[in-house]
């Protein structure tokens, strides 16, 4: 921190230092933890400050920090941002391709995004419209990016004990209680509660009412079903 003040000089306001991702670290609770109190420490005589970003909640008890979570894209998000990425075109997004788009990936905008990029560069010069037809025939190379660049790594990463609960969820896409989950599995609801709490945390799951989950998307549990 001190090297960045220096390299900032007296012509600058001051530093501020952009963690992406700080939930991939090994201990980020105590990361953020460490960050808030060095900003503490520094409050009034030195000018930095930290904008963290991650995936899953991280809790920050202090009075200097402020959070902020990222709804899900809603169809006018979705819609927005693939109109803003086509400009006039042509190509233009098909309602039906959109629509597909928007409920395979829940939302997630990394997601829609690194399917449309997929799509796109797969296009001949002279396409017009974007159809499912298009999602559906570049669908294998779509799963084939995301497990490169994503999916691959976060299954791969998961606890064999936490990816058979990730395995029943994926087989049902209107979700299930973790009460049911315990009995598919044979297993006492407690340490259910605690591996489903920990797939949360990953961003795998998503909650969708008071002890009934999902899978964060359609794709992802298209992924893992692939590998069940």
């Amino acid at each position: 921190l001190r090297a960045l003040e220096r390299a900032a000089g007296k012509n600058h306001f001051g530093v501020l230092v952009l963690i992406d991702d700080l939930d991939l670290a090994r201990k980020p609770d105590l990361i953020l933890k460490e960050l808030l109190a060095l900003s503490k420490a520094n409050w009034g005589r030195k000018s930095a400050g930290f904008v963290v970003g991650s995936t899953r909640a991280l809790e920050a008890k202090s009075e200097l920090a402020i959070g902020m979570s990222l709804r899900p894209f809603d169809e006018h998000d979705s819609r927005e941002f693939v109109d803003k990425a086509l400009g006039k075109g042509p190509p233009k997004m098909g309602e039906e391709c959109l629509q597909s788009l928007i409920s395979d990936t829940g939302g997630n905008p990394l997601l829609l995004k690194t399917v449309c990029r997929v799509i796109y560069d797969k296009l001949r010069d002279n396409e017009k419209v974007i159809t499912k037809g298009h999602y559906l025939g570049y669908l294998p190379l779509v799963m084939s990016a995301l497990s490169r660049e994503w999916f691959g790594r976060m299954y791969q990463g998961t606890p064999p004990a936490e990816r058979q609960i990730l395995q029943l969820l994926a087989r049902d896409e209107s979700g299930m209680h973790v009460s049911d989950i315990a009995k598919r599995l044979g297993k006492s609801l407690g340490p259910v509660t605690a591996l489903t709490g920990r797939l949360m945390d990953r961003g795998q799951i998503v909650r969708l009412d008071r002890g009934k989950y999902r899978v964060f998307s359609k794709i992802y549990a298209r992924y893992v079903n692939q590998r069940s």
